[in-house]
């Protein structure tokens, strides 16, 4: 990274995004760039300076009301609605340091490590997808390792908790029926 050759005096971080919609489908684009003042001047030190995730993405509209429809445009509240239902959705930064904090064992690409955590795999075949050369980097007792990691760092979907919670609900229902009818 070029900013200590630099000798800036002051480093921002200016993270810049569009949405738009094509067809049906929204994009987000999203970019980090690292600028720093430099001589009495500003001069951006490095483009495209790092990669967010989904859930960094999804806490940047929500900053920018994405999550109360207003203030921003159609397609970014599409985004927003499309990345709530995502493992985004119940994901938070403390769990995402967690998570690649545990993951720099398995030695995967920023790319690897960004897509591991976006989709949060569960199962090997996902791992396989989304690591190359898997066979030949991770044993599968490895892929079993990070399988386990995942699940201790990384909450389920929005939707699987859902399914917990409500399958939760019909135990209970089912249990006080059953000692209902029971005459106890």
């Amino acid at each position: 990274m070029g900013i200590t050759a630099t000798k800036a005096t002051a480093i921002v971080v200016i993270i810049d995004y569009w949405a738009c919609e094509i067809g049906d489908a929204c994009v987000l684009m999203i970019t980090v760039s690292i600028v720093g003042r430099v001589a009495g001047g500003w001069s951006r030190l490095e483009a495209n300076a790092g990669l967010l995730t989904n859930c960094e993405a999804l806490q940047l509209l929500q900053s920018r009301g994405a999550d109360k429809g207003f203030g921003v445009t159609a397609a970014e509240c599409k985004v927003y609605d499309y990345l709530v239902k995502t493992p985004a959705g119940s994901q938070t930064r403390e769990g995402l340091q967690e998570f690649f904090k545990g993951a720099e064992e398995y030695k995967l690409t920023k790319a690897e490590y960004l897509q591991a955590s976006n989709l949060r795999p569960s199962t090997a075949v996902e791992v396989h997808l989304i690591v190359e050369d898997c066979d030949e980097r991770l044993s599968s007792a490895l892929v079993d390792r990070f399988l386990g990691m995942i699940d201790e760092t990384l909450p389920p979907p929005p939707e699987l908790l859902e399914d917990a919670e409500a399958q939760k609900e019909e135990a209970v229902i089912k249990a006080d029926e059953e000692d209902g009818g029971s005459g106890q």
